[in-house]
């Protein structure tokens, strides 16, 4: 653990990294400063109460010792007071009244206006399969979803939600003009329902909106690519095919026969990449699921090997495991955290899987967050960030997506349990109102408000209460206090100043990391 400094307002964390340098991290104005161990005691003797113009005006003309500097004389120090004041003067560390920082809610008006730019929808189109993957998050281990009943989405309650957002889509609340709407289907295997996936593909592709263009996107196991791939690739689809590695590697995603998917999966993924291998390049993607039966390495190996692509790696959720079920799905699981830092010792990893490592996510993560040169959109460019939050960083509704559950749930996503429904589609339209969800939301955040207040990283939380299924203000496993927090930054400046060209490849291979 690197050596701290003593505690410090919570508005301003001071701390050393392991190579012994100092910083401070100002919560007011959303910077760092590298400190000098004077401009340190500084700030020491102002957190002990010490009015630093009369500490100054004491010390006789030959100084005084400071740590890691042995004497410094008065003239030397004239200078970092100097400077001291005009930190303080320029706000550097003023209080952060967190109170009023984390009393931001969400309005029926705030909700609408996300709505109508909501840029990703994703159908269930069935929660049949041709698997029966051991771990699947629908399966014996999990009890946060709806039955599944190899039941299929309706075409008529598909179109009735698409013909709703097209209406806000097409309404004054729309602010992006000419942006990208992506359509995502999900399973169960979507491939299994074709018939929906095609409707509703033509139903867009000849449908004039004045603002928005569509996209298409699948989430699949694979196993139907070879029968369905000509519209696909016709309609250029981004396909996301889920494979764990080689025949071992593979073995819990099983076919509903009880024989193992792997082969199944490979020949249609090949005939594929045989058929359009120019699409195959640009198009395809890989998730491979980690579990007690590959390892990050064993999986970047067979995907370079056998396909030339570095997949992604998710582990296995752990929020609504089933009563019971508990020390079962524990010995299933592997730390996605411990076999990326593992794999990470190979040059190769590092370099291909640079983004996705644990180190190095943290790391890009804080300098977005923390640099004070990042910005969301160019309103925040122009304007600034608003200086109310709502607590929490679990994503606003349509913030980010709109996931319709086969049994016509509308949800904030297809990660989230299906009890957190925020309208429902049917048969007879849509039924979804502003003012609940704005509402519930606002009583979500007001459960754990009070264990945000006292949180270091409350303004930049990044935590979903709905995936972690925290839900009051004793529950957050993911709270700092100040000493937690000066760990956090030391860990992660000491991380940056180990590998100094991390950041020259931060910027170059992504333009924010979230």
């Amino acid at each position: 653990m690197p050596e701290l400094t003593g505690a410090a307002p919570s508005s301003l964390i001071t701390f050393k990294t392991q190579a012994g340098n100092r910083y401070a991290y100002s919560r007011t104005m959303n910077q760092f400063l590298l400190l000098h161990p004077v401009l340190d005691k500084l700030l020491y003797l102002t957190k002990e109460g010490v009015d630093v113009s009369n500490w100054f005006a004491s010390l006789p003309n030959e100084g005084t010792v400071v740590d890691d500097c042995g004497r410094v004389s008065k003239g030397q120090i004239e200078y970092y007071v100097r400077k001291y004041r005009l930190l303080a003067d320029n706000g550097y560390f003023d209080q952060v009244d967190q109170n009023a920082r984390l009393s931001g809610t969400l309005s029926a008006e705030h909700v609408q206006s996300l709505l109508a730019n909501v840029r990703h929808v994703v159908f269930e189109v069935t929660d049949d399969c041709n698997m029966a993957c051991e771990y699947c998050a629908y399966g014996k281990y999990y009890s946060d979803y709806d039955e599944r009943t190899g039941k299929y989405l309706d075409i008529g309650v598909a179109r009735n939600l698409l013909t709703y957002l097209l209406e806000a889509w097409e309404s004054p609340l729309n602010a992006s003009h000419n942006t990208p709407i992506h359509i995502g289907f999900y399973g169960g295997e979507p491939l299994l329902g074709f018939g929906l996936i095609r409707e509703i593909v033509d139903a867009l592709k000849h449908q004039t909106t004045a603002h928005n263009t569509f996209s298409f996107s699948m989430t699949t196991n694979g196993v139907l690519l070879g029968k369905y791939m000509d519209f696909l690739v016709e309609n250029d689809f981004q396909l996301l095919i889920s494979l764990d590695g080689d025949e071992t590697n593979n073995a819990y995603r099983i076919l509903r026969s009880g024989k193992p998917a792997y082969r199944a999966t490979v020949k249609s993924v090949l005939a594929l990449r045989d058929k359009y291998p120019d699409f195959f390049i640009q198009k395809v993607k890989f998730n491979a699921v980690l579990h007690n039966r590959n390892s990050v390495a064993e999986v970047y190996a067979f995907f370079k090997h056998t396909f030339a692509k570095i997949p992604m790696i998710s582990g296995l959720d752990t929020v609504g495991i089933a009563a019971g079920k508990a020390d079962e799905f524990r010995s299933m699981y592997r730390n996605l955290h411990e076999s990326l830092t593992d794999a990470a010792n190979c040059s190769s990893i590092e370099a291909d899987m640079f983004l996705g490592l644990p180190d190095v996510w943290a790391l890009g993560n804080t300098i977005y967050q923390l640099s004070g040169c990042s910005f969301r959109d160019y309103s925040e460019l122009l304007y600034g960030r608003s200086q109310t939050l709502i607590p929490t960083g679990t994503c606003l509704p349509f913030s980010r997506k709109l996931f319709l559950s086969v049994n016509g749930k509308i949800l904030p996503c297809e990660r989230v349990g299906h009890q957190y429904s925020l309208g429902s589609v049917d048969a007879n339209g849509v039924t979804l109102d502003p003012a609940d969800i704005a509402e519930n939301v606002n009583q979500q955040r007001a459960a754990i408000r009070s264990a945000c207040v006292s949180c270091c990283r409350a303004d930049i939380c990044n935590v979903c209460i709905l995936q972690q299924d925290i839900q009051t203000h004793t529950s957050c496993p993911f709270f700092m206090d100040a000493d937690d927090y000066r760990g956090y930054l030391s860990d992660r400046l000491s991380k940056l100043e180990e590998n100094r060209d991390y950041y020259s490849r931060l910027l170059h291979q992504s333009v924010a990391i979230e």
